[in-house]
Parts: structure tokens; sequence; C-alpha cells
């Protein structure tokens, strides 16, 4: 295998990947929207200069002023060391943020999001 074999086989890699984990993103938003029954809103979370955020923000409807965080990972996988940092930074700042790494982990990230918003209503 030369060296153009190697590179597309990790460009293919890197597809299935991040394929996978929007695939992660894409249910647990739904399953999220569906629990909260509208009352929480998943956001894709984007800061081009920043690549170590984490990938979600979490909204409530009542819940003036608070937000959550939400990293979504692949099954098996962890954060970088960037993202580490970043999600300790966040947490001293106050902010609640969770890591799902993976289908297995949405239900628990989801209640988990329920009960930090809870509803008196």
């Amino acid at each position: 295998m030369d060296a153009n074999d190697k590179a597309l086989l990790r460009a293919v890699d890197k597809t299935v990947d991040r394929r996978k984990e929007r695939d992660v993103e894409e249910t647990f938003g739904k399953r999220l929207l569906k629990v909260s029954q509208g009352r929480l809103l998943s956001r894709k979370f984007t800061s081009p200069s920043r690549r170590a955020d984490p990938d979600r923000i979490i909204l409530c409807s009542n819940k003036e002023g608070r937000v959550a965080f939400v990293e979504m990972k692949r099954s098996g996988e962890e954060p970088t060391p960037a993202q580490a940092k970043k999600h300790r930074e966040l947490r001293r700042m106050g902010y609640l943020v969770l890591v799902c790494a993976g289908d297995e982990q949405i239900d628990a990230t989801v209640n988990e999001l329920i009960d930090y918003f809870l509803w008196d209503d």
C-alpha cells in the first residue's frame, strides 16, 4: 500500500467518523426535543476560531439565561485534551458540560439535562 492509498483510507475513515457522530447528534436532538416536550432545544454550537468548543448548546424555554453544553462523540471515544480543557474552563464558569459518547449514552444525557433544567410548571 503506497502513501496515496493510506491517505485515501484516512480520508474515508474520517468521513465515516463524522457521519457516525452526526447521526448520534441527530438522534440526540430529536430525543431531547421529544422528552422535554419542546422545552429544551439543542443547537449546533460552532466557533470557527475555537475547535475545542462543545458541539451542542442546550437552551431552555423557561429558565432565563441558563444554558448547558454537550460534547458529542462516537461510541467509545473521549474528548481530546483540548476539548477536556475547554470543558473544565466552562464548568469553572458555572456551566453544565456533558459528554454523550454514542447512542447508548443518549438517554442518560437527556435525563441529566432534564434534571438540570428541572422546571416547576
